[in-house]
Protein backbone atom coordinates (compact mmCIF):
# COMPACT_ATOMS: atom_id res chain seq x y z
CA UNK A 1 0.00 0.00 0.00
CA UNK A 2 1.24 3.39 -0.68
CA UNK A 3 0.54 6.38 1.52
CA UNK A 4 0.78 10.10 -0.06
CA UNK A 5 1.96 13.38 1.62
CA UNK A 6 -1.50 14.75 2.01
CA UNK A 7 -3.11 11.49 3.64
CA UNK A 8 -0.80 12.54 7.17
CA UNK A 9 -1.35 11.75 9.66
CA UNK A 10 -2.58 8.50 8.42
CA UNK A 11 -3.39 4.72 10.13
CA UNK A 12 -4.60 1.11 9.32
CA UNK A 13 -5.08 -1.91 10.71
CA UNK A 14 -4.74 -4.92 8.64
CA UNK A 15 -3.91 -8.93 9.28
CA UNK A 16 -2.30 -10.88 6.25
CA UNK A 17 -0.87 -14.53 6.58
CA UNK A 18 3.31 -14.84 7.13
CA UNK A 19 5.45 -18.09 7.28
CA UNK A 20 8.93 -18.37 8.74
CA UNK A 21 12.03 -16.53 6.92
CA UNK A 22 9.08 -13.77 5.30
CA UNK A 23 9.93 -10.26 6.21
CA UNK A 24 8.09 -7.03 5.66
CA UNK A 25 9.60 -3.97 4.16
CA UNK A 26 8.91 -0.32 4.40
CA UNK A 27 9.44 1.88 1.61
CA UNK A 28 10.23 5.29 1.93
CA UNK A 29 11.65 7.78 -0.64
CA UNK A 30 15.38 7.28 0.47
CA UNK A 31 16.12 3.95 1.13
CA UNK A 32 13.81 0.57 2.01
CA UNK A 33 13.75 -0.88 5.41
CA UNK A 34 13.48 -4.69 6.16
CA UNK A 35 12.29 -6.35 8.90
CA UNK A 36 12.58 -10.12 9.12
CA UNK A 37 9.61 -12.08 11.13
CA UNK A 38 12.36 -14.70 12.77
CA UNK A 39 10.77 -18.08 13.36
CA UNK A 40 6.95 -16.74 13.36
CA UNK A 41 4.24 -17.66 11.34
CA UNK A 42 0.03 -17.76 11.18
CA UNK A 43 -1.35 -14.36 10.80
CA UNK A 44 -0.18 -11.00 11.87
CA UNK A 45 -2.20 -8.15 12.78
CA UNK A 46 -0.52 -5.10 12.06
CA UNK A 47 -0.87 -1.54 13.25
CA UNK A 48 0.42 1.02 10.65
CA UNK A 49 0.81 4.63 11.44
CA UNK A 50 2.02 7.85 10.38
CA UNK A 51 1.66 10.89 12.56
CA UNK A 52 1.60 14.32 11.88
CA UNK A 53 5.43 14.74 13.15
CA UNK A 54 6.47 12.61 9.88
CA UNK A 55 7.05 9.23 12.28
CA UNK A 56 6.45 5.87 11.40
CA UNK A 57 5.17 3.29 13.72
CA UNK A 58 4.38 -0.12 13.18
CA UNK A 59 3.27 -2.79 15.47
CA UNK A 60 2.04 -6.54 14.69
CA UNK A 61 0.79 -9.59 16.64
CA UNK A 62 0.58 -13.27 15.27
CA UNK A 63 -2.14 -15.40 16.42
CA UNK A 64 -3.41 -18.52 14.64
CA UNK A 65 -6.26 -16.85 13.30
CA UNK A 66 -7.43 -14.61 10.63
CA UNK A 67 -9.11 -12.24 13.14
CA UNK A 68 -7.79 -10.71 16.52
CA UNK A 69 -9.10 -10.93 19.82
CA UNK A 70 -8.37 -7.84 21.58
CA UNK A 71 -8.02 -10.75 24.32
CA UNK A 72 -5.40 -12.56 23.10
CA UNK A 73 -2.81 -9.43 22.70
CA UNK A 74 -4.16 -8.25 26.33
CA UNK A 75 -3.51 -11.72 27.33
CA UNK A 76 -0.35 -12.80 25.70
CA UNK A 77 -2.04 -15.75 23.25
CA UNK A 78 0.22 -15.13 20.63
CA UNK A 79 3.50 -13.24 19.68
CA UNK A 80 3.63 -9.45 19.31
CA UNK A 81 6.70 -7.53 17.24
CA UNK A 82 7.32 -3.31 17.75
CA UNK A 83 9.19 -2.29 14.83
CA UNK A 84 11.42 0.22 15.30
CA UNK A 85 10.11 3.85 13.93
CA UNK A 86 10.93 5.19 10.93
CA UNK A 87 11.52 9.48 11.12
CA UNK A 88 10.35 10.67 7.27
CA UNK A 89 11.06 13.62 5.52
CA UNK A 90 9.67 16.78 7.04
CA UNK A 91 9.76 14.97 10.97
CA UNK A 92 11.13 17.69 13.40
CA UNK A 93 14.12 15.06 14.55
CA UNK A 94 16.70 14.36 12.40
CA UNK A 95 17.63 10.50 11.86
CA UNK A 96 21.45 11.29 12.48
CA UNK A 97 20.81 12.63 15.80
CA UNK A 98 19.36 9.41 16.80
CA UNK A 99 22.48 6.93 16.08
CA UNK A 100 23.38 5.22 19.09
CA UNK A 101 20.33 6.91 21.09
CA UNK A 102 18.76 5.15 23.91
CA UNK A 103 15.50 3.01 23.78
CA UNK A 104 13.32 5.45 24.84
CA UNK A 105 14.57 8.43 22.39
CA UNK A 106 14.49 6.12 19.81
CA UNK A 107 10.24 5.43 20.83
CA UNK A 108 10.80 1.97 21.15
CA UNK A 109 9.23 2.01 24.69
CA UNK A 110 6.90 4.65 26.09
CA UNK A 111 7.09 6.22 29.37
CA UNK A 112 3.70 5.09 31.97
CA UNK A 113 2.87 2.06 29.25
CA UNK A 114 4.52 -1.33 29.77
CA UNK A 115 6.06 -3.65 27.06
CA UNK A 116 4.29 -6.45 27.55
CA UNK A 117 7.01 -9.57 27.85
CA UNK A 118 5.69 -11.19 24.76
CA UNK A 119 6.83 -8.42 22.34
CA UNK A 120 9.93 -8.59 20.82
CA UNK A 121 11.98 -5.66 19.22
CA UNK A 122 12.47 -5.39 15.52
CA UNK A 123 15.38 -2.55 15.31
CA UNK A 124 17.75 -1.99 12.36
CA UNK A 125 21.32 -1.17 12.97
CA UNK A 126 22.81 2.31 12.29
CA UNK A 127 25.91 1.66 10.07
CA UNK A 128 24.90 -1.87 7.92
CA UNK A 129 21.44 -1.26 8.19
CA UNK A 130 20.27 -4.67 8.78
CA UNK A 131 17.53 -5.66 11.11
CA UNK A 132 17.77 -7.73 14.42
CA UNK A 133 15.15 -8.81 17.25
CA UNK A 134 15.64 -8.11 20.98
CA UNK A 135 13.81 -8.84 24.29
CA UNK A 136 13.08 -6.58 26.62
CA UNK A 137 12.88 -6.52 30.53
CA UNK A 138 11.54 -4.21 33.09
CA UNK A 139 14.26 -3.50 35.48
CA UNK A 140 12.49 -1.23 37.27
CA UNK A 141 9.65 -3.73 37.98
CA UNK A 142 11.94 -6.68 38.64
CA UNK A 143 14.04 -4.37 40.78
CA UNK A 144 17.21 -5.40 39.33
CA UNK A 145 19.90 -3.22 37.17
CA UNK A 146 21.48 -4.23 34.20
CA UNK A 147 24.98 -3.98 31.82
CA UNK A 148 26.19 -5.32 28.35
CA UNK A 149 29.27 -7.11 28.29
CA UNK A 150 32.29 -5.18 26.13
CA UNK A 151 31.62 -7.37 22.58
CA UNK A 152 27.69 -5.72 23.35
CA UNK A 153 26.24 -9.22 22.50
CA UNK A 154 25.61 -10.26 25.94
CA UNK A 155 23.17 -9.15 29.00
CA UNK A 156 23.88 -9.03 32.40
CA UNK A 157 20.85 -8.87 34.65
CA UNK A 158 22.11 -7.79 38.65
CA UNK A 159 19.91 -8.91 41.51
CA UNK A 160 20.16 -6.60 44.67
CA UNK A 161 19.39 -9.45 46.67
CA UNK A 162 17.51 -9.84 49.44
CA UNK A 163 20.19 -7.99 52.38
CA UNK A 164 20.42 -4.05 52.60
CA UNK A 165 23.12 -1.93 50.95
CA UNK A 166 23.23 -2.24 47.70
CA UNK A 167 24.79 0.38 46.09
CA UNK A 168 22.82 1.97 43.15
CA UNK A 169 25.11 2.13 40.32
CA UNK A 170 24.02 5.29 38.62
CA UNK A 171 24.86 7.43 42.12
CA UNK A 172 28.20 5.67 42.47
CA UNK A 173 31.82 7.78 41.45
CA UNK A 174 33.52 6.02 38.66
CA UNK A 175 36.47 4.86 40.68
CA UNK A 176 33.49 3.23 42.89
CA UNK A 177 31.35 1.47 39.46
CA UNK A 178 34.77 0.64 38.14
CA UNK A 179 35.16 -1.24 42.10
CA UNK A 180 31.82 -2.66 41.38
CA UNK A 181 32.12 -3.57 38.27
CA UNK A 182 35.52 -5.86 38.52
CA UNK A 183 32.98 -8.03 41.20
CA UNK A 184 31.17 -9.48 37.76
CA UNK A 185 31.38 -12.54 36.20
CA UNK A 186 32.43 -12.56 32.95
CA UNK A 187 30.27 -12.83 29.61
CA UNK A 188 30.08 -16.37 27.96
CA UNK A 189 32.62 -14.77 25.48
CA UNK A 190 34.49 -13.93 27.95
CA UNK A 191 34.11 -10.39 27.60
CA UNK A 192 33.86 -7.63 30.71
CA UNK A 193 30.06 -6.38 31.71
CA UNK A 194 30.33 -2.44 32.19
CA UNK A 195 27.44 -0.02 33.08
CA UNK A 196 28.09 2.11 30.25
CA UNK A 197 28.98 -0.34 27.79
CA UNK A 198 26.81 -0.48 24.22
CA UNK A 199 24.74 -2.97 23.18
CA UNK A 200 25.33 -3.82 19.42
CA UNK A 201 24.12 -5.01 16.19
CA UNK A 202 25.13 -8.90 15.93
CA UNK A 203 26.09 -8.74 12.08
CA UNK A 204 28.93 -5.57 11.91
CA UNK A 205 29.04 -4.76 15.78
CA UNK A 206 28.43 -1.34 15.51
CA UNK A 207 26.92 0.62 18.64
CA UNK A 208 23.48 0.26 18.70
CA UNK A 209 22.27 1.75 22.04
CA UNK A 210 25.80 4.11 22.38
CA UNK A 211 25.58 4.42 26.45
CA UNK A 212 29.23 6.15 25.82
CA UNK A 213 27.94 8.42 23.72
CA UNK A 214 24.33 9.14 24.92
CA UNK A 215 25.33 8.83 28.95
CA UNK A 216 22.00 10.15 29.94
CA UNK A 217 20.28 7.80 27.94
CA UNK A 218 21.65 4.79 29.92
CA UNK A 219 19.99 6.21 33.68
CA UNK A 220 16.97 6.81 31.75
CA UNK A 221 16.39 3.42 30.48
CA UNK A 222 15.12 1.10 32.69
CA UNK A 223 14.38 -1.47 29.99
CA UNK A 224 16.95 -3.73 29.51
CA UNK A 225 17.46 -5.87 26.46
CA UNK A 226 19.44 -9.12 25.00
CA UNK A 227 18.79 -10.63 21.75
CA UNK A 228 16.07 -12.07 21.07
CA UNK A 229 16.56 -16.06 22.14
CA UNK A 230 19.94 -15.27 24.30
CA UNK A 231 19.34 -16.01 27.50
CA UNK A 232 20.83 -13.20 30.39
CA UNK A 233 23.44 -13.83 32.45
CA UNK A 234 21.75 -13.15 36.12
CA UNK A 235 24.21 -12.73 38.97
CA UNK A 236 23.05 -12.10 42.80
CA UNK A 237 25.01 -9.31 44.48
CA UNK A 238 26.27 -10.15 47.84
CA UNK A 239 28.28 -7.66 50.59
CA UNK A 240 31.60 -7.53 49.55
CA UNK A 241 32.85 -9.36 52.35
CA UNK A 242 30.97 -12.27 51.73
CA UNK A 243 31.25 -14.09 48.20
CA UNK A 244 28.78 -13.65 45.65
CA UNK A 245 26.63 -16.11 44.02
CA UNK A 246 27.30 -17.57 40.93
CA UNK A 247 26.20 -16.42 37.87
CA UNK A 248 22.93 -18.11 36.32
CA UNK A 249 20.65 -17.92 33.01
CA UNK A 250 16.80 -17.66 32.53
CA UNK A 251 15.80 -14.48 34.47
CA UNK A 252 12.76 -14.39 36.25
CA UNK A 253 10.01 -13.13 33.55
CA UNK A 254 6.51 -11.24 33.78
CA UNK A 255 4.12 -14.67 34.62
CA UNK A 256 6.69 -16.05 36.63
CA UNK A 257 6.68 -13.67 39.70
CA UNK A 258 7.81 -14.40 43.17
CA UNK A 259 3.91 -13.13 44.79
CA UNK A 260 5.89 -11.85 47.36
CA UNK A 261 7.18 -9.42 45.23
CA UNK A 262 6.09 -6.23 45.90
CA UNK A 263 5.78 -2.97 44.48
CA UNK A 264 5.38 0.13 47.33
CA UNK A 265 4.33 3.47 47.44
CA UNK A 266 4.98 5.64 50.49
CA UNK A 267 4.57 9.43 51.30
CA UNK A 268 7.33 10.93 49.95
CA UNK A 269 8.22 13.42 53.34
CA UNK A 270 9.99 16.39 50.93
CA UNK A 271 6.60 16.62 49.06
CA UNK A 272 5.06 16.81 52.20
CA UNK A 273 7.14 19.42 54.05
CA UNK A 274 7.10 21.68 51.15
CA UNK A 275 3.17 21.68 51.76
CA UNK A 276 3.77 22.61 55.59
CA UNK A 277 5.24 25.41 54.87
CA UNK A 278 2.88 26.64 51.88
CA UNK A 279 0.24 26.17 55.01
CA UNK A 280 2.12 27.88 57.60
CA UNK A 281 2.74 31.30 55.22
CA UNK A 282 -1.10 30.88 53.91
CA UNK A 283 -1.65 31.06 57.68
CA UNK A 284 -0.03 34.24 58.10
CA UNK A 285 -3.50 35.16 56.35
CA UNK A 286 -5.78 34.01 59.57
CA UNK A 287 -3.34 36.29 61.90
CA UNK A 288 -3.98 38.92 59.71
CA UNK A 289 -8.06 38.67 59.95
CA UNK A 290 -7.84 38.06 63.53
CA UNK A 291 -5.79 41.62 63.92
CA UNK A 292 -3.15 39.61 65.84
CA UNK A 293 -0.94 41.10 62.51
CA UNK A 294 -1.80 44.27 61.89
CA UNK A 295 -2.36 46.13 59.06
CA UNK A 296 -3.84 49.22 57.31
CA UNK A 297 -7.16 47.51 56.39
CA UNK A 298 -7.74 46.02 60.23
CA UNK A 299 -6.63 49.18 61.51
CA UNK A 300 -9.48 51.09 59.12
CA UNK A 301 -12.26 48.55 59.20
CA UNK A 302 -11.73 46.30 61.71
CA UNK A 303 -10.67 42.76 62.60
CA UNK A 304 -12.28 39.51 61.81
CA UNK A 305 -11.79 37.08 64.60
CA UNK A 306 -14.00 34.82 63.83
CA UNK A 307 -12.80 34.01 60.26
CA UNK A 308 -9.21 34.49 61.65
CA UNK A 309 -9.18 31.96 64.26
CA UNK A 310 -11.08 29.62 62.00
CA UNK A 311 -8.60 30.22 59.13
CA UNK A 312 -5.49 29.34 61.95
CA UNK A 313 -7.29 25.98 62.90
CA UNK A 314 -7.88 24.79 59.25
CA UNK A 315 -3.90 25.65 58.61
CA UNK A 316 -3.10 23.74 61.90
CA UNK A 317 -5.30 20.73 61.11
CA UNK A 318 -3.46 20.77 57.52
CA UNK A 319 0.07 21.34 59.09
CA UNK A 320 -0.85 18.17 61.41
CA UNK A 321 -2.09 15.86 58.62
CA UNK A 322 0.95 16.80 56.65
CA UNK A 323 3.72 16.49 59.26
CA UNK A 324 2.26 13.17 59.85
CA UNK A 325 2.22 11.92 56.38
CA UNK A 326 6.34 13.38 56.44
CA UNK A 327 7.03 11.34 59.23
CA UNK A 328 5.10 8.20 58.14
CA UNK A 329 7.48 5.51 56.46
CA UNK A 330 4.75 2.77 55.83
CA UNK A 331 3.45 1.53 52.59
CA UNK A 332 0.49 3.63 51.21
CA UNK A 333 -0.09 1.44 48.17
CA UNK A 334 1.05 -2.17 47.45
CA UNK A 335 0.91 -3.96 43.96
CA UNK A 336 1.60 -7.75 43.83
CA UNK A 337 1.04 -10.83 41.70
CA UNK A 338 -1.19 -11.59 44.11
CA UNK A 339 -3.14 -8.66 43.90
CA UNK A 340 -3.47 -4.37 45.04
CA UNK A 341 -3.36 -2.86 48.27
CA UNK A 342 -4.32 1.31 49.39
CA UNK A 343 -4.40 2.00 52.81
CA UNK A 344 -7.64 3.36 54.49
CA UNK A 345 -9.21 2.36 51.17
CA UNK A 346 -9.03 -1.37 51.21
CA UNK A 347 -9.55 -3.28 54.15
CA UNK A 348 -6.88 -6.35 52.77
CA UNK A 349 -5.26 -7.19 49.58
CA UNK A 350 -7.59 -7.35 47.06
CA UNK A 351 -7.42 -10.07 44.48
CA UNK A 352 -7.10 -9.57 40.77
CA UNK A 353 -10.18 -11.20 40.17
CA UNK A 354 -11.72 -8.76 42.23
CA UNK A 355 -10.83 -6.20 39.73
CA UNK A 356 -12.28 -5.58 36.29
CA UNK A 357 -10.64 -2.51 35.43
CA UNK A 358 -8.75 0.85 35.40
CA UNK A 359 -8.53 4.12 33.92
CA UNK A 360 -7.72 7.65 34.17
CA UNK A 361 -9.93 10.33 35.40
CA UNK A 362 -8.65 14.23 34.90
CA UNK A 363 -8.35 16.54 37.76
CA UNK A 364 -10.17 20.03 36.89
CA UNK A 365 -6.59 21.86 37.90
CA UNK A 366 -4.52 19.55 35.95
CA UNK A 367 -3.47 16.14 37.08
CA UNK A 368 -5.06 12.56 36.85
CA UNK A 369 -6.58 9.90 39.51
CA UNK A 370 -6.43 6.52 38.76
CA UNK A 371 -9.81 5.17 39.20
CA UNK A 372 -10.28 1.36 39.81
CA UNK A 373 -13.62 -1.00 39.36
CA UNK A 374 -14.39 -3.60 41.40
CA UNK A 375 -17.43 -6.40 40.76
CA UNK A 376 -18.28 -5.77 44.15
CA UNK A 377 -17.59 -2.36 45.65
CA UNK A 378 -19.18 -2.93 48.87
CA UNK A 379 -15.43 -4.47 50.12
CA UNK A 380 -14.12 -1.16 50.25
CA UNK A 381 -13.18 0.21 53.13
CA UNK A 382 -15.25 3.23 54.70
CA UNK A 383 -13.89 5.32 57.81
CA UNK A 384 -15.98 7.82 59.22
CA UNK A 385 -14.25 10.42 57.17
CA UNK A 386 -14.97 8.64 54.00
CA UNK A 387 -18.16 7.66 54.54
CA UNK A 388 -20.04 11.05 53.38
CA UNK A 389 -18.11 10.57 50.20
CA UNK A 390 -19.47 7.16 49.48
CA UNK A 391 -22.53 7.21 48.07
CA UNK A 392 -21.90 10.10 45.83
CA UNK A 393 -18.78 8.22 44.78
CA UNK A 394 -20.71 5.08 44.17
CA UNK A 395 -22.82 7.09 41.74
CA UNK A 396 -20.50 9.03 39.70
CA UNK A 397 -18.21 6.23 39.51
CA UNK A 398 -20.34 3.06 39.65
CA UNK A 399 -18.45 1.91 43.13
CA UNK A 400 -14.70 2.88 41.84
CA UNK A 401 -12.46 3.93 43.90
CA UNK A 402 -9.19 6.32 43.30
CA UNK A 403 -5.53 6.78 43.58
CA UNK A 404 -4.10 10.05 43.23
CA UNK A 405 -0.48 9.63 44.38
CA UNK A 406 0.44 13.11 44.12
CA UNK A 407 2.21 13.38 47.93
CA UNK A 408 3.69 9.73 47.34
CA UNK A 409 7.47 8.30 46.10
CA UNK A 410 5.60 7.02 43.31
CA UNK A 411 4.24 8.68 40.10
CA UNK A 412 1.03 7.54 38.47
CA UNK A 413 3.23 6.48 35.77
CA UNK A 414 5.41 4.14 37.82
CA UNK A 415 1.66 2.94 39.07
CA UNK A 416 -0.24 2.30 35.70
CA UNK A 417 3.38 0.48 34.85
CA UNK A 418 3.16 -1.92 38.06
CA UNK A 419 -0.36 -2.69 37.65
CA UNK A 420 0.40 -3.54 33.64
CA UNK A 421 3.62 -5.32 34.92
CA UNK A 422 1.90 -7.87 37.33
CA UNK A 423 -1.88 -7.91 35.32
CA UNK A 424 -1.49 -6.76 31.61
CA UNK A 425 -4.81 -6.46 31.02
CA UNK A 426 -6.22 -4.52 33.80
CA UNK A 427 -3.97 -1.13 32.66
CA UNK A 428 -3.03 0.58 29.04
CA UNK A 429 -0.53 -1.38 27.38
CA UNK A 430 0.74 0.03 23.58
Amino acid sequence: MTVGEDEVPWSINVSRRIAPGDALIFSTPDEDHVHGFGELEGWAHFSLRIQAERIFRADCFVTNRATLDPEDAQRGRGAGIRFQPILLSGSPVSPENLIGAGAFARGLHYGGLITPGWYRLSVECDACRKDFQLQSFHAGMMDVDYMYSDSGLHTLIIDPGEGSGYPRIDGLTDEARRAFEARLPRAPDETAFRYYNALRCPHCRAPFFDYAKFPEDRRTDYYGHSRFGVAETVWTWTDPAGPAEPARSEPERPGQLDPERVFAARNNPRINYVGVGAVALLSLLGFILAGVIPTESTRNYGAYPLLGWSWIAVSALLIAILLRRARDPRSQLEISALGLWVRGTTPALIPWEEITGTSLYGLPRGGCVLRVALRNPAILQRTAVTSGFAALEGKVSGGDFGINPRLWDRSLDEIVEAIAFFRPGLAPIE
